[in-house]
């Protein structure tokens, strides 16, 4: 498969920082990184607490308009705190807005506080993750849902607007790097956002069985992302 990179964008800010300051450095962010070949941008979803976060749907749609034919993507939409028919709408809106290119990163969450002001268990999170998948993914076939979940019920209904992309975004599933996690994620996704402090070793036994879920579900083999987190100094010492 083709080596590709993609660049993940600073949207949430130390508290004294105004995050309206810093919308033109974003835009000349992107609009650098696709001068130099890079094919990706992402930003990252958290809600409440100390750090000011532009949320990534409205933002990626602002930033999108900079670089025409780049993908944009999340890393990671919370899912499990949004109701699914909204979060298939608004990705499918995304898509018109980037004329289909958009990938569709979801996570699980973890923040006890973002789940406990939502009034949703922590302990739903997983069962709340795969139903929302189901029936996002049943939605951008543009063809008729029926869905009944023990969170969520859809009686025949269809979306308003069809994504641009045929089934809709790709869905790339964050999760840990063990075997769990690795199996959700071949299970769920069309690829698995590694995390970025595994190490070669590690990463080598949870893609194994990563690899092992997609063969035994006759999935086939998917694209390998993996994160990595580099500090870029003039100085090598700092």
């Amino acid at each position: 498969m083709p080596l590709t990179f993609g660049l993940a964008l600073m949207n949430d800010f130390p508290p004294e920082v105004v995050p309206a300051t810093r919308i033109p450095l974003l835009r000349e962010q992107v609009r650098a990184a696709l001068d130099c070949g890079i094919s990706s941008c992402w930003v990252l979803q958290h809600y409440l607490g100390s750090m000011p976060t532009l949320q990534p749907i409205p933002l990626l749609s602002a930033l999108a308009q900079e670089a025409p034919g780049m993908t944009f993507g999340t890393n990671m939409f919370i899912l499990p705190l949004r109701h699914p028919v909204d979060v298939a709408e608004e990705f499918a809106t995304l898509d018109h807005l980037t004329g289909g290119h958009v990938i569709a990163g979801f996570g699980l969450g973890y923040r006890e506080n973002e789940y406990a002001s939502y009034g949703i268990p922590l302990d739903d999170r997983v069962s709340r993750f795969e139903e929302s998948i189901a029936i996002i993914r049943g939605l951008w076939s543009g063809q008729p849902v029926t869905y009944a979940g023990s969170h969520f019920t859809i009686d025949n209904e269809r979306i308003s607007l069809v994504p641009v992309q045929a089934g809709g975004p790709r869905i790339w599933i964050g999760a840990g790097p063990h075997r769990t996690g690795a199996r959700r994620a071949a299970r769920l996704g069309d690829a698995w956002i590694v995390p970025p402090h595994i190490t070669p070793e590690a990463l080598a036994v949870v893609l194994g069985h990563y690899r092992a879920e997609r063969e035994r579900l006759g999935l086939g083999v998917s694209d390998l992302v993996v994160r990595r987190e580099l500090v870029l100094d003039p100085d090598p010492a700092r």
